[in-house]
């Protein structure tokens, strides 16, 4: 954990050196829960439009593992922020109730940052916690709506008013039918899409990068928000 600790400290310092270009511009930056813990993500680009990343549990590396689809994302015009949960990058990958405070504190951070139109892409148990806290994310004017990889709550997507894009391979057996049935139940306005293979989560993106790219980013630019 020391040498993870000293990583993420040299990454943070090394920000600061980073060309301030706005299609080519990454930084490491740090932002506060609502209980006071301190965050970091990694942020590419600046746009009024932008997409907080939330990663999945086996993704030690947190906010990294997302890097090569921010990129691509950036190079679109959608400035990204990839978010580290609070615990990560770990040696062990944790899971933590009040991570869902973290997805709302990405979310403020890209408002205060001058985004007025923000999206949240939730992996997994980043889904989840984006999930937990959905109703607090509608109540943000610029929030715009959520994508869930391999995510599902029957509950809160029944309830929301919010556009949401829900993915999902068919081969994650563990998750398929539940997903099923969570967008069956959802409301207005859903889209699916359905991969035959490509597992869970963001392993997704190694199958099915180029389509999942083209998607997210219509969704993120769409110039629809809420439930219009």
């Amino acid at each position: 954990m020391k040498r993870l600790a000293s990583l993420l400290a040299v990454w943070v310092a090394a920000s600061a050196t980073l060309p301030a270009d706005e299609t080519n511009h990454v930084e490491w930056v740090q932002m506060k829960a609502s209980d006071g813990y301190s965050l970091t993500g990694r942020l590419y680009g600046k746009s009024e439009t932008a997409l907080v990343l939330c990663h999945g549990r086996k993704y030690v590396n947190g906010a990294e593992s997302f890097a090569a689809e921010c990129k691509r994302l950036q190079a679109r015009g959608i400035m990204c922020l990839a978010l580290n949960f609070r615990g990560y990058p770990a040696d062990l990958p944790p899971v933590l109730p009040d991570q869902k405070l973290d997805v709302l504190a990405a979310v403020d951070y890209l408002i205060e940052r001058g985004a007025k139109r923000v999206c949240v892409l939730g992996s997994s148990m980043g889904g989840q916690a984006a999930l937990k806290v959905l109703k607090e994310l509608q109540a943000r004017k610029p929030f715009a709506g959520i994508i869930l990889l391999s995510a599902f709550d029957p509950r809160a997507c029944r309830d929301a008013k919010c556009r949401k894009l829900f993915v999902i391979a068919q081969d994650d057996v563990a998750n398929y039918s539940q997903w099923t049935a969570a967008f069956a139940e959802a409301a207005e306005p859903k889209q699916q899409l359905v991969f035959k293979d490509g597992g869970h989560g963001q392993e997704m993106f190694k199958a099915h990068g180029d389509e999942l790219i083209e998607q997210i980013s219509e969704f993120v630019l769409s110039p629809r928000t809420g439930g219009r």
